[in-house]
C-alpha cells in the first residue's frame, strides 16, 4: 500500500512529499499542526459569524476581518518598518 502510494505521489510530481513523510519529527508536526490550522479557522469563521448574527451589518464582518489580516500582516514582520 505504501509503495503504491509512493508511485502516485512521485507520477503526479510529489516524490518528495514520500521522502518528507518518512521522517518521524515531520509526521509528528504535521499531526500537531493540521488540528491547529483547523482550529484556527474555524475560530475566524465563529467570530464572523458572530458578528453577522449580532449586527446583521456586512461593514462589520469586514471591519472584523480587516483587522485579523491587519494583526497577521502587523505581527508576521512582513510589512514592519
Amino acid at each position: 500500500m505504501r509503495e503504491a502510494m509512493g508511485r502516485l505521489l512521485a507520477m503526479a510530481g510529489f516524490g518528495a512529499v514520500g521522502d518528507i513523510m518518512r521522517h518521524r519529527s515531520f509526521r509528528i508536526y504535521l499531526i500537531g499542526h493540521i488540528p491547529n490550522v483547523v482550529g484556527v479557522w474555524v475560530v475566524r469563521i465563529a467570530i464572523g459569524w458572530l458578528a453577522w448574527e449580532l449586527t446583521g451589518s456586512a461593514f462589520w464582518v469586514g471591519a472584523l476581518v480587516a483587522a485579523d489580516a491587519h494583526c497577521r500582516c502587523c505581527s508576521s514582520g512582513r510589512l514592519a518598518a
